[in-house]
């Protein structure tokens, strides 16, 4: 049976920076429905909350939460700017915790 290529610690390291890099510094608490508070780690979560389990699909802090958190996935604006954008989308929804 074949085994897996194992990664060296520097090869480790440098995958962790990435998906570091992907994260907020601070995550966005939101809850929405009856549902437990989630935290939502960056741009690419906010986009699948955005897209599949946002309370209303529209709003103009809605729109632009998702213009800017795709950007920030294809690494083409600040990822800060985004979650900045995503809060106040979870404020103009409610689902803000």
């Amino acid at each position: 049976m074949a085994r897996a290529p194992t990664r060296s610690p520097l090869a480790e390291k440098q995958m962790q920076e990435i998906i570091a890099e992907r994260h907020w510094k601070y995550p966005v608490t939101i809850r929405i429905g009856y549902g437990l508070p989630e935290p939502i780690p960056g741009p690419v979560e906010a986009i699948e909350c955005l897209e599949h389990r946002w309370p209303h699909n529209s709003g103009l802090y809605f729109e632009l939460a998702l213009l800017r958190c795709e950007a920030a996935a294809r690494r083409a604006s600040s990822i800060e700017e985004a979650r900045e954008m995503f809060m106040s989308a979870a404020i103009e929804a409610y689902v803000l915790a």
